[in-house]
């Protein structure tokens, strides 16, 4: 269930919506929500046909008027006063459509990250698994290395010197694990900074991804 997809009233999963209050309803609220507020007409429809509401920025200029579009050519919110007294050339698009845009692109962005994350959380536990058997074959190795050395002499010296046994193996997997630890710490405080962006009904807050 999307974090955003629960009911407004109950909190259960929201499987309508009330366009006209904005809120999310499921099957057993919404004539709660009607009677709640009986004067008003509701256009109640799915959930995945619900408008997408959005707080857009006041216009710096006119500051009585709200922005509705995106100047493409000055890359900035601008009001229907400034399309007509100081953009009336350039190329615009509804402010609505960007933010949707944005949305749309950070949730494949996150998305993608998410399939990393598991890949990579994968591959290390596959990892681990085959450094620590080795890390054990090792240890076995060493209780019988003298037996073994006098038998295979300067060939298995040699692999004794390279590998420096199971203590270098062990530190090199702590070391690895620290490493991998840090980088899907990074990994998730973006994807959950993200899907807070994506939730977000907030267009300042998406500006950042223009």
């Amino acid at each position: 269930m999307d974090d955003d997809n629960v009911c407004d009233l109950c909190g259960k999963s929201a499987q309508l919506s009330c366009n006209t209050c904005k809120v999310n309803l499921c099957n057993d609220c919404v004539k709660i929500h009607k009677d709640n507020i009986p004067r008003s007409k509701h256009n109640i429809v799915l959930f995945r046909d619900r408008t997408i509401w959005f707080t857009f920025p006041k216009c710096t200029i006119h500051y009585d008027k709200s922005c509705e579009a995106f100047c493409e050519t000055c890359k900035k919110p601008i009001c229907i006063s400034c399309i007509i007294e100081l953009h009336r050339y350039h190329v615009f698009r509804e402010l609505r459509e960007v933010a949707l845009e944005i949305k749309r692109v950070l949730k494949i962005q996150t998305d993608t990250m998410v399939q990393i994350i598991k890949r990579k959380q994968y591959t290390f536990k596959l990892i681990k698994e085959k450094m620590l058997e080795y890390s054990a074959r090792f240890e076995e190795i060493e209780k019988t290395g003298e037996e073994i050395k006098k038998m295979l002499h300067k060939q298995i010296d040699e692999v004794f010197t390279d590998l420096n046994i199971s203590g270098s193996l062990k530190s090199s997997l702590k070391t690895l694990e620290t490493n991998f630890d840090e980088m899907i710490l990074d990994l998730t405080r973006t994807v959950n900074k993200n899907r807070d962006i994506i939730k977000t009904a907030k267009f300042s807050e998406l500006s950042d991804f223009l």
